[in-house]
């Protein structure tokens, strides 16, 4: 009996959707949205990888090893990071896509307002598997999502 290790092979094909996902949301951000066909956006799309909550399957390897591929494609630059402050109206304008992979937490009403304006206004959110599991205290969340 032959034995396969599929965990890198299905590691590459998890990491080939979030890029396929990513792509489409930055593209849609920037040419399809009826708010914002007239707006100049960068050649680099910004991203902010938002991370946390229980620790699950490689929830501290996958955000670098996807970041690592995305800046390598040349069309993205990538934060990482724990902060959800980086949702306030304020600091959310810095970028054009937020990417979550959080499981559990909840949302402040700025962070609310902050992400949910954010894509009202056109701007990519893509929701990583637990993305679902996060900010229950928000219905404005559940309902963008």
């Amino acid at each position: 009996m032959v034995w396969l290790n599929l965990k890198p092979l299905a590691t590459l094909g998890i990491i080939t959707a979030m890029i396929t996902v990513i792509t489409s949301a930055s593209v849609n951000a920037q040419c399809c949205c009826s708010t914002t066909r007239n707006m100049a956006y960068p050649q680099i799309a910004r991203v902010l990888f938002l991370v946390g909550g229980h620790e699950v399957h490689d929830s501290d390897k996958l955000p670098k090893m996807l970041a690592n591929v995305l800046e390598k494609a040349g069309n993205f630059k990538v934060r990482i990071s724990q902060d959800r402050d980086l949702l306030n109206p304020g600091n959310i304008r810095n970028y054009d896509i937020v990417l979550s992979y959080t499981t559990s937490g909840t949302l402040s009403a700025e962070q609310e307002n902050g992400l949910t304006e954010f894509v009202a206004s056109g701007k990519g959110f893509v929701g990583i598997h637990s993305a679902a599991d996060s900010s229950h205290n928000s219905d404005a969340y559940w309902k963008m999502l």
